[in-house]
């Protein structure tokens, strides 16, 4: 039987979040994970946050309440959101990964207080999980175009060769 092929677009928390996510969801291991990135590295964000210490989540975060915390243009569909993974579901999940954390006045994060703990597990997690990652994405709605069932991606390095990157499923972030 052929592996189903998932690719995740971006390198950022969200994506490396949703490759681990999914790996851990694929339990019979019938399913390859891609994230493909377009720039050299994935997670250069992250190490910015916080002022490079990474806030993971905020311990007095309320599902009743998100738009205290998000605006939105609808907040009821927040509430729906962060039901299905509240702050301790993070904390779990970060913990399953071998982080530990700390807590400062409600704001957690890791216990090392930098970023680079962050994407570092993220990383080696996804490298655990044997999940590949695909550098040099020529980025863009346009760029992505229907293969078949699946998708085509032209453009993503592949084991240092440009190629067109094939999937059954696309997940990417929702653009404004």
């Amino acid at each position: 039987m052929r592996r189903r092929e998932i690719g995740i677009i971006g390198g950022g928390a969200s994506g490396l979040m949703a490759a681990i996510s999914a790996a851990q969801a694929d339990s019979s291991g019938s399913c390859k994970i891609t994230v493909l990135e377009k720039k050299d590295r994935v997670g250069k964000k992250l190490l910015a946050t916080g002022n490079g210490k990474c806030n993971l989540t905020n311990l007095s975060f309320s599902v009743e309440n998100p738009q205290q915390y998000y605006r939105s243009q609808n907040p009821e569909a927040l509430s729906g959101l962060f039901a299905q993974f509240e702050v301790q579901d993070t904390l779990k999940q970060f913990r399953r990964m071998g982080m530990l954390v700390m807590d400062r006045n409600g704001y957690v994060y890791p216990l090392s207080q930098q970023a680079a703990t962050v994407l570092d597990t993220l990383r080696f997690t996804l490298e655990e999980q044997e999940t590949e990652v695909g550098y040099g994405l020529c980025g863009g709605e346009n760029n992505r175009f229907p293969k078949g069932a699946g998708y085509g991606i032209p453009g993503a390095r592949r084991w240092g060769r440009l190629a067109v990157w094939e999937a059954d499923s696309c997940l990417r972030k929702h653009s404004r």
